[in-house]
């Protein structure tokens, strides 16, 4: 199951970015796959008759291509005959407003983003569910273990929610599964990611592991300048970047799930310092 990725050429560097974080296996990109000269029209007929899903990274340059506009011709005709199952708009670009779509796009799952890893990870989300509507999964037996989650997370007696939790137990029992089963019911979260706290993690490193999820860049290049702006911040100003970059997350509908690999509790179950202050800025 993959997803064709509709754009400009001048916009290359973030959807190859894109396509690099989803992998071959889930995205037909043209750079990867497409023909030249009198062969590129039908390496697009091609290779959206190879997609279950449409995604046009709109922008001021993809609106104007010629391409793109052919692209989108051909996939409202797939979208007509049901061989493609769903259609998502990222808006890469400030300028670009929905009016300037193809007006049957309006319809579709429509969304401002800049980050590439954003894009890639809400792609994949909507792989994988149309993956298991047509498995149809069943998430069995620990219908106890959600109902305890679910009263913690929205406690009826008026109390304030927990902004974190921590859910412990022996590798492999599915603690991800349950946590993601019951955030995606209770709090409409329905894309989690995982982020390793390792032995001897600073606030800084931390920092680094969350703005890698979701601050914007392209390239090495860009990510390496966002490695160094965090690496010179003192402690308090990281955190606080942590936790602007953990709600921008959450505003996106993703889950940040930490996992401890020594580096969240010591080993008398208490919370390692500097990850502490965290508690007390949110």
């Amino acid at each position: 199951m993959k997803s064709f990725l509709s754009h400009s050429s001048h916009d290359k560097e973030f959807v190859k970015k894109v396509a690099t974080e989803l992998g071959r296996q889930y995205c037909i990109f043209d750079e990867q796959v497409f023909e030249t000269g009198e062969e590129f029209m039908r390496s697009i007929e091609q290779g959206l008759d190879d997609s279950s899903v449409l995604t046009l990274l709109a922008s001021r340059n993809s609106v104007k291509s010629l391409w793109v506009k052919f692209e989108m011709e051909e996939a409202w005709y797939r979208k007509l005959s049901n061989s493609l199952n769903k259609s998502l708009v990222y808006i890469i670009d400030s300028s670009v407003t929905i009016d300037q779509l193809p007006l049957w796009l309006h319809r579709a799952l429509v969304r401002h983003e800049t980050s590439p890893k954003v894009v890639a990870r809400d792609i994949r989300y909507h792989l994988d569910k149309l993956l298991r509507e047509r498995r149809h999964p069943f998430f069995i037996g620990r219908s106890q273990d959600i109902e305890q989650l679910e009263a913690v997370l929205t406690p009826f007696d008026g109390s304030q929610p927990p902004h974190a939790l921590f859910i412990t137990g022996l590798p492999g029992i599915g603690r991800r599964t349950l946590v993601r089963q019951t955030a995606s019911t209770t709090l409409n979260l329905n894309k989690s990611i995982d982020i390793r706290v390792g032995e001897g993690d600073s606030i800084n490193d931390l920092c680094i592991k969350v703005a890698d999820y979701i601050e914007p860049y392209s390239t090495q290049d860009g990510f390496l300048r966002i490695v160094k702006q965090i690496k010179d911040l003192p402690d308090d100003k990281a955190l606080q970047r942590a936790m602007d970059n953990l709600r921008s997350l959450v505003a996106s509908g993703e889950l940040p799930i930490f996992l401890d690999e020594g580096g969240l509790l010591d080993h008398d179950g208490q919370v390692r310092e500097p990850l502490r202050n965290a508690n007390k800025m949110d």
